[in-house]
């Protein structure tokens, strides 16, 4: 399949993206390492829901990767989960995402506030 074309039984099927193949994936001790795979293969789209959902990598830094470089406790990590990933998720729920975050947010200055 050349790049960028879409077989005609894909677009039959619905396909609006050509697929893509992966090379053989990174096994560790017989588990695929999905981060390995993605570092030995930056040519290959990879959409992992599970280790690396496309609504926390959308940018240049993955949203976990900036979590823990930062080391943000659990609060704030959720502060900065929900702000990054509004809209993108899903776009209905834009409101909903930024209102977690102000949860999170609040929870954590409360926190602080009891230990003075």
């Amino acid at each position: 399949m050349s790049k960028g074309k879409i077989k005609p039984k894909d677009r039959a099927k619905g396909l609006k993206k050509p697929r893509i193949k992966l090379i053989r994936p990174v096994r560790v001790s017989g588990v695929v390492d999905h981060e390995l795979t993605a570092l030995f293969n930056p040519h290959v789209a990879h959409d992992d829901p599970v280790a690396h959902p496309a609504h926390y990598t959308s940018g240049k830094i993955e949203v976990l990767d900036f979590i823990e470089d930062q080391g943000f406790d659990y609060h704030i990590g959720q502060v900065v989960k929900y702000c990054s990933r509004a809209g993108k998720k899903d776009a209905e729920k834009t409101v909903e995402d930024y209102r977690k975050a102000e949860f999170y947010l609040r929870r954590k200055i409360r926190l602080l506030e009891e230990q003075r």
